[in-house]
């Protein structure tokens, strides 16, 4: 069965996504297309990314220059298809977010691979969230797919 992460992108203490979360995962689950795995970025405090050709290494199994985000990487690896749950921040993603798919672009492990986006926010809408979201996407090396649901 095809596997799902689930990626919360808030690590804010009073976050709005442990509200928007329940709601996700029950569709995901409900659908039963996939096996749902959740990878909440509050457990993964990866570095500033930092990387570059010398601590990758090999490009199919690289070593990079710290072991969480070897871990990060084989989770991202390891996934099929991705649901991104995103605040919108100063028109954006939060910074730990972007942080997280920048830390693994070099291994293409979200190549191929389908992506939708959930945002929230507060009275100012998430549409730039997404927006971000799939212009993170666009930007990885082809023939990477972004689906977002607008």
């Amino acid at each position: 069965m095809p596997k799902l992460l689930v990626i919360v992108g808030s690590t804010r203490p009073t976050r709005a996504a442990d509200r928007v979360l329940p709601w996700v995962l029950s569709r995901v689950r409900a659908h039963g297309g996939f096996e749902v795995e959740l990878a909440d970025l509050r457990d993964w405090p990866l570095p500033i990314f930092a990387e570059h050709m010398g601590t990758i290494g090999d490009l199919s199994d690289p070593t990079y220059s710290e072991p969480i985000v070897r871990a990060w990487n084989q989770k991202v690896k390891q996934a099929d298809a991705f649901v991104v749950i995103t605040p919108e921040y100063n028109h954006s993603v939060p910074g730990g977010l972007k942080n997280a798919i920048d830390s693994v672009w070099m291994s293409f492990g979200f190549r191929n691979k389908p992506v939708a986006a959930v945002g929230y926010s507060g009275a100012s809408g998430e549409g730039s969230a997404r927006s971000s979201i799939w212009r993170t996407c666009s930007s990885r090396p082809r023939p990477f797919r972004c689906a977002t649901p607008w």
